[in-house]
């Protein structure tokens, strides 16, 4: 067992893996401090699995990651969080850092204000 303190966010991020090196998700918790907006919304898709990492403000609402096994399923979890936080996602601005093909990207315009890359 492997933890880290994140004092950004008044927080410890905790992982268990064999060589002690912190999953991908911990690398979008420490990059939502590139995100500009209030809203910030940064995933990670990696086409197995979706990371998430969410804060309003400096506050982290949300650190997750969910199975997927296309961008499908990757959208699926990435609305349901955003609605679940009640967040508005025609004012939010998402932000991945992973590479997005042209459909993914458009798809994702549909709802967000705007799509940034990392």
């Amino acid at each position: 067992m492997h933890s880290v303190e994140i004092p950004r966010y008044e927080a410890v991020f905790i992982w268990s893996s064999s060589d002690g090196n912190p999953p991908v998700l911990y690398e979008l918790i420490c990059g939502l401090e590139r995100c500009t907006e209030y809203n910030k919304i940064l995933f990670h898709f990696d086409g197995k699995c979706l990371d998430l990492a969410i804060a309003q403000g400096q506050r982290l609402l949300l650190a997750n990651s969910y199975p997927s096994p296309d961008f499908t399923t990757a959208q699926y979890y990435l609305f349901l969080a955003v609605k679940s936080l009640q967040l508005n996602p025609e004012v939010s601005t998402v932000t991945a850092a992973s590479p997005l093909s042209g459909e993914e990207e458009m798809s994702l315009y549909r709802y967000f204000k705007s799509v940034d890359r990392l």
